[in-house]
């Protein structure tokens, strides 16, 4: 599974800072939205949570994903399925 093996591939291609900065980013703004989605009903909360995912998705291809492999978005969102 690709997941599982992007630790590895950031040590190899000696990208730990991105990550490191990408999960800085991740972690400021995916608590404030579950935290907004916590003052209305846990559907919302859950709603937040995948809307996060969604939003950061591109942005972590582009900061992160681009810049270790040559691949596309088409490609690397293809891979998950």
């Amino acid at each position: 599974m690709i997941v599982e093996s992007f630790g590895n591939l950031e040590v190899a291609t000696g990208s730990t800072d991105l990550d490191f900065n990408w999960n800085i980013l991740a972690s400021l703004v995916s608590p404030l939205l579950v935290i907004i989605g916590r003052f209305f009903k846990f559907t919302i909360a859950v709603i937040m949570t995948t809307f996060v995912n969604l939003v950061l998705y591109v942005p972590h291809y582009q900061l992160l994903i681009k810049k270790m492999v040559k691949v596309s978005l088409k490609e690397y969102t293809l891979a998950f399925f």
